[in-house]
């Protein structure tokens, strides 16, 4: 008899899921319409998919921030890549596994550990960080004294001996073609990760976003990168978590009495040393204030 095949999601050593492949499609990340959903910074909201049909099962990376790895190798965005019985998925902290075939559970938990000790993936809070690299650039496109000039190819075969006119050529093409390279690229402009330090306060105001000044420029651009999804799910336990989460660099505890389904009490833990004003609970309550549920109330705890 055939078994469903069948992925188990780890966060340390512990299993916090199991999921049955039933669908010919299966989504993993972030955002709560998936279907494996994996809270943290490190997973991006459509992350990747896990494909079945009659020749097999693949998995695929959705162009994900953070890369999909698959038994330790990085994959390719939106190649297919296909799933053995017992291939270890890496996605953030969390460590997925494959099973082709439903084996005994205590056998199949050991099977799920990867080779190496556990202790290589220790348990962690999903904290949100703000990313540290640099935003992606173009270099501009400059020519020496000694590169050929195109402007000249276009010109009749009595100008191309001139030396002087070629170098006299490449004056202008240095100025115009610099320009043209703008034009042609002139969607990063538009794009938070790639738009100029000095464009990110007039991109926030097409979405009347308030910018702290104190805020550091990479949090900027997470704000603004994931703004649109965070207006979608204003009003909900997701939406206001990832708000903390990008906007304070904490990760909430929310939980609901049974007593008082309509008092949300948020609890927040501090980053040790946190000096700046997005770590400050009067930061956070207004923030819990914008983007918690009209009609609830609310119980904020801050712990140092």
């Amino acid at each position: 008899m055939t078994k469903q095949p069948r992925v188990i999601v780890q966060l340390g050593s512990d299993v916090v899921q199991t999921e049955d492949l039933r669908e010919p499609i299966v989504t993993i990340g972030r955002l709560p319409e998936n279907t494996i959903v994996l809270a943290g910074p490190q997973v991006s909201g459509r992350h990747a998919q896990i494909r079945s049909d009659a020749e097999g099962t693949v998995l695929v990376d959705l162009n994900s921030a953070t890369g999909t790895f698959v038994d330790g190798v990085r994959l390719l965005p939106q190649q297919p890549h296909a799933l053995a019985d017992g291939s270890h998925i890496q996605i953030g902290l969390y460590l997925l596994t494959y099973r082709s075939r439903e084996a005994d559970p205590d056998e199949q938990l050991r099977q799920s550990l990867p080779a190496s000790e556990p202790a290589a993936h220790p348990p962690q809070e999903p904290v949100a960080r703000i990313p540290k690299e640099p935003r992606p650039t173009l270099p501009a496109l400059l020519l020496d004294s000694t590169s050929p000039s195109k402007y000249l190819d276009q010109l009749p075969i009595i100008f191309q001996d001139n030396d002087l006119f070629r170098r006299m050529l490449l004056i202008f093409e240095n100025i115009w073609e610099q320009m043209e390279q703008r034009q042609d690229y002139l969607e990063m402009y538009f794009d938070p990760r790639t738009c100029p330090a000095s464009f990110l306060r007039w991109l926030a105001s097409w979405f009347d976003v308030a910018i702290d000044p104190h805020w550091p420029e990479p949090r900027i651009r997470a704000l603004l990168l994931e703004l649109i999804q965070l207006y979608r799910w204003r009003g909900t336990k997701y939406g206001l978590t990832r708000m903390l989460e990008v906007c304070a660099g904490v990760t909430p505890e929310i939980t609901v009495s049974p007593a008082s389904p309509f008092v949300l009490k948020i609890s927040v833990q501090l980053a040790q040393g946190g000096s700046d004003r997005s770590s400050d609970k009067q930061f956070i309550e207004e923030l819990v204030k914008a983007h918690k549920p009209a009609h609830v109330g609310y119980v904020l705890e801050v712990r140092a």
